[in-house]
């Protein structure tokens, strides 16, 4: 249980006026060779104040969940306004302890944040910086999509990432399938980009804005890929 008593100590809390829910996101740790990532959300379902959580173990290398790395959950008991939905996602923890052991999860091991969006006003689809630690220029095209089709609206996403390193030498990947479509998601943000700490991994964090009846709820997914 020492592993659980540390997340309450790294979380990040974020509160904001909304129409619907928002999701509160987590990071929770890369592998010790940044191979696997685990992330989660947790939040309350606005119209009943029931907590939710879900729970995603991502191999970075090959963009996709391990075999049984998906958790959620929705539970009964009522939080009162202040209080909060972490609990839910504790949960989750504990139902995954074994899967966590399995690939190594290291809650501390947070990677290296790149790129943090700050103003919730600022929903840049074009990126371009400098990872001063290693001198690798990073730039992130995100080309979004919408389509309507009746009264249902369906969206899909594909993001380019092209680096250059210090002699000039440049190459190019791709994230993400604009082939798949995501129904009733209106829009995507790039809410964080991280490197981790072992190992050239990266890790793109958006957030999805969902249509559901006349509010929309904020909910997140992760890109990644291997550079080497």
């Amino acid at each position: 249980m020492k592993k659980l008593s540390i997340i309450i100590l790294i979380i990040n809390l974020s509160t904001f006026m909304f129409a619907g829910d928002v999701s509160t996101f987590m990071n929770l740790g890369f592998s010790p060779d940044g191979k696997y990532f685990l992330f989660g959300e947790y939040g309350i379902v606005s119209d009943y104040q029931k907590a939710y959580s879900n729970m995603w173990l991502v191999d970075v290398k090959k963009n996709s969940f391990v075999s049984g790395g998906v958790f959620s959950g929705e539970y009964k008991t009522v939080i009162e306004p202040g209080e909060s939905a972490i609990g839910g996602l504790l949960k989750l923890l504990n139902e995954a302890q074994k899967k966590v052991e399995a690939y190594k999860i290291d809650f501390l091991e947070q990677g290296r944040p790149l790129y943090v969006r700050i103003n919730d006003d600022n929903n840049v689809d074009k990126l371009k910086f400098r990872d001063f630690v290693t001198g690798l220029e990073y730039e992130f095209v995100m080309d979004k999509k919408i389509r309507e089709q009746g009264s249902n609206k369906y969206s899909s996403f594909g993001i380019s990432l092209k680096t250059t390193d210090k002699s000039g030498k440049v190459k190019s990947y791709k994230l993400g399938n604009p082939a798949y479509e995501r129904k009733s998601v209106i829009d995507y943000k790039i809410e964080r980009i991280l490197h981790s700490s072992t190992g050239d991994n990266i890790v793109v964090v958006l957030s999805k804005y969902i249509l559901d009846g006349e509010n929309t709820i904020i909910r997140y997914m992760v890109e990644t890929i291997s550079l080497k």
